[in-house]
């Protein structure tokens, strides 16, 4: 991950770890609570004291924390989903992406056991390969 993103990240999971505690404010002395702060703080370069001050303000949002323990929708059988992923342009864009990638994919496979078939590029990939883009929708 590179550090341009670590602290947007740390600073959302610390949010994240504070909407999740039941209590109006999360104690910043409970042992589970430092680590946590000096584990984000020596990692990601925070500064402790703000990480003690956002968390100390932290207040518990049971709608929040309602909605997200709902599923966003209702769950579908294989067949509902497929005409929305299984799209003539996607799977013409996959072959374009197999044919244009053979080796890479072919040495891939070597490397990690995983059948060629079964791979799929990731962003990582783009930057190893000087790849164009993986197909989208």
């Amino acid at each position: 991950m590179t550090s341009r993103l670590r602290k947007p990240l740390s600073a959302a999971l610390c949010l994240l770890f504070a909407a999740m505690r039941p209590a109006a404010a999360i104690d910043t002395g409970r042992p589970d609570v430092s680590g946590f702060i000096e584990q984000v703080s020596s990692r990601d370069s925070l500064d402790k004291r703000q990480l003690h001050k956002l968390l100390r303000a932290a207040k518990s949002q049971p709608a929040i924390i309602d909605a997200m323990n709902r599923p966003a929708e209702k769950a579908k059988p294989w067949f509902e989903y497929r005409s929305i992923f299984l799209t003539d342009r996607r799977i013409r864009e996959g072959g374009d992406f197999w044919l244009a990638h053979r080796q890479q994919l072919d040495r891939a496979s070597v490397r990690s056991g995983v059948a060629p078939s079964t791979l799929r590029p990731s962003s990582a990939w783009k930057h190893s390969t000087a790849a164009a883009p993986a197909p989208t929708a």
